[in-house]
Formats: C-alpha cells, structure tokens, sequence
C-alpha cells in the first residue's frame, strides 16, 4: 500500500531533536553524516523513511558541508527517487541551513531562500546588507591567502589597537584570533598567513547580548533578548563557563526588538527561528555582530521551553515546512516580569567526570503565557 503522508527530508541530525519531528503524520529521512549514523539508537533509525549518509569529518569545520553540496544533493536526490518529493527541508543547525536553501532551489521547495540563507551564515555579506541603514555594525574588511599586507595595514590604519580576525562561515567562535595590537595581528600574518574565507574586524569593547525568537509572515511573534556574562570565545578558549540572563529592562528590550526587526528585514527572514548577537555600549546603543537563522546553542533551547514553555526546535520545523506555529499571539519574555538565566559548564573532555549533585532553584510560571501558547 503507497503511504500518502507528506515526506520531509532533515539535512543534518541531532537525536536531541527526536522529541520535536512528528513521526506519526509524516515521513521523515535525514541525510547526515557518519558518526551521526553509527551512534544512531535503533529506536530512532527504525522510525526513518530514509537515510543518506554523508562522508564528511565530525569536527566544527561547518564549510565542509557547503564544500560537501554534490555528494548532498545526491544524498537528496536519491531519497526524492525513493520516497517521493518532499514538503519541505528542515535545517535546524548552522551548518546546514545553506545546504538546504541550495537543496530548496534545486528541487522547487519552498521555504527560506539561498539569498537569506547565505546572508545569515556569511559574516562579510550580513554587515555589507546593513549598509545604508542605522544599524552600527564593526568596521570589516574580508581577507584571504591573496590579501597582502599593505591592504592589511591600510585597513587597519585607523582602527583602535585591538583587533579581531575569524572565519566568515563559522560558529562557537572556532577560528577566532584576537590581536592586542596592530604589530602583533602583523606579526601573525607574516608567520602564518592568512586562510581563505576569513574577514578582519574591529574590536569592540561592551556588553555582549543575543537575541532569540521566531519570526512568521515577516513578524515576530516570539522574542527574547539576553545578556552574555561570559563569552563563546572565552568558554571556547579558555575554560570559562558561559551564562547569560534575560533582559528585564522595559526600554532596553524594547530598543532591542526594534534593532531586531530592522535586522530581519533586511536579511529578509520571513520564517523561522533566529539568533542574533549584539554588543551593547554606552548611552544605550547596539552594535550588530552576527544573525544566524536557527535556534540559539547552549542553554537557549532548554531555557525558552522550560521556562516560557516555548519549543523553538519544534518552531523550526513547522516554519521550515510553513506550517502554522503553535504561538497564537506575539509574545515576549518581557511579558512575564521576572528574568531568567542559564549556565553552561565546560566539561573536560580527557577526563572522566561523575555528576555528584544537581540543585535547582528556579520558580517557573508558565501559567503567564498558558493562554497564549496551544
């Protein structure tokens, strides 16, 4: 007997999101790569209508799979030949949300475009599509292994002392270098070079914030906005557990949803989840750093559920799919007048580690958006 349920295709694949794909409606195939697949659980791999597996290295190195795009499209074409056209692509992490933009305009599925997609992974091109509007953002040159050093030292000529150099198209701040002085980022270019698909940017000194939500129709109808207490780069590189808490201050959150808007117009996000960064500096003022289109990593996920009952890996998908969103009414996390945080710990990877104790000590109170949320 043919099964007529919708199929849909996840390119990429966490097990963390099981809980979200509705298996019982729709026919669901993933292509994903192979350590995915070989510590895949049986519960879940005899659940897929389909599988195609990616031969790409399991790192942080997330251009691989844009350097991956004809083994996926294969991967895809071969599931479509299978099980049928799908109704949508479901990109739900960083590195697969151009993959799949590519995958929607090769096989005509709608949803979030390449043009978008690409303007939401690609650090230089962001900040260019800002140009011309009140959005700050820091100075930026791209660079790669043909730049020489005078355009460098042109460039960096009238910037303050402090300066950044990092991937155009990564996340988690892998790549990143940060210069206390001009002659050492020289110093650095002269012994090592300086890599392909890589942009020069200056520093800047305030607070850092992200901005979280959901975006449908062109409108937010979620939206949170978070100060940073430590950084990625910090957790990244030097151990420091990374935490941020909700913003709780009226006209703070308010400059920072109208900051957002403009942003999303501009990258043309119609649909789906975001995450945006910004710093914050004196007198009140954003300066824009980054925009992906997928959820926060993190704490952001456990937090915006557990607390204001928000599942924004669900979100993703029905907005991938264009299906209506389970929110009947724009909401914020303003609107529950208190300010929630979360806490992650870098763990030792070369160590053994045993959980001895886990303290909570948070009032949830959901029942201030039960009536907005299905």
């Amino acid at each position: 007997m043919v099964n007529n349920k919708p199929h849909l295709i996840f390119v990429g694949f966490h097990p963390s999101a099981v809980d979200a794909i509705d298996f019982v409606n729709y026919r669901i195939s993933i292509i994903v790569h192979e350590y995915v697949v070989d510590t895949l659980d049986v519960s879940i791999r005899d659940r897929l209508t389909g599988l195609g597996v990616l031969k790409v290295p399991h790192n942080m190195n997330l251009e691989e799979y844009i350097d991956a795009m004809p083994e996926i499209e294969a991967l895809a074409a071969t599931l479509i030949e299978q099980h049928g056209r799908p109704k949508a692509f479901i990109a739900l992490y960083e590195h697969v949300t151009l993959p799949a933009a590519l995958l929607r305009k090769k096989f005509s599925v709608p949803g979030t475009s390449v043009d978008t997609a690409m303007l939401c992974r690609d650090k230089v091109k962001m900040k260019q599509c800002l140009q011309g509007t009140a959005i700050r953002y820091p100075q930026f040159k791209a660079v790669d292994s043909r730049t020489t050093l005078d355009e460098v030292k042109e460039f960096i000529h009238p910037l303050k002392e402090k300066l950044v150099l990092k991937p155009r198209a990564q996340a988690a701040s892998e790549g990143v270098f940060v210069f206390k002085s001009h002659a050492q980022l020289i110093t650095h270019i002269v012994q090592n070079g300086l890599a392909d698909r890589y942009q020069l940017e200056e520093f800047i000194s305030g607070e850092l914030c992200h901005f979280d939500g959901i975006v449908r129709n062109g409108t937010l109808i979620f939206f949170s906005a978070s100060k940073y207490t430590t950084t990625c780069y910090d957790y990244v590189n030097n151990n420091v557990p990374m935490a941020s808490i909700t913003i709780d201050n009226a006209k703070l959150f308010s400059q920072a949803k109208c900051f957002t808007e403009i942003i999303l117009r501009q990258v043309g996000l119609c649909d789906g989840t975001f995450h945006l960064e910004a710093f914050l500096v004196p007198q009140d003022e954003w300066i824009f750093l980054e925009i992906a289109n997928r959820f926060g990593g993190a704490g952001v996920v456990p937090l915006m559920k557990k607390v204001y009952g928000v599942d924004l890996v669900k979100e993703t998908i029905l907005a991938d799919m264009l299906e209506p969103s389970e929110i009947t009414r724009p909401i914020t996390t303003l609107d529950c007048n208190f300010s929630s945080a979360w806490l992650y710990i870098p763990v030792p990877l070369k160590q053994v580690c045993q959980v001895t104790a886990v303290l909570v000590s948070i009032s949830f109170r959901k029942r201030v958006l039960s009536r907005q949320i299905k």
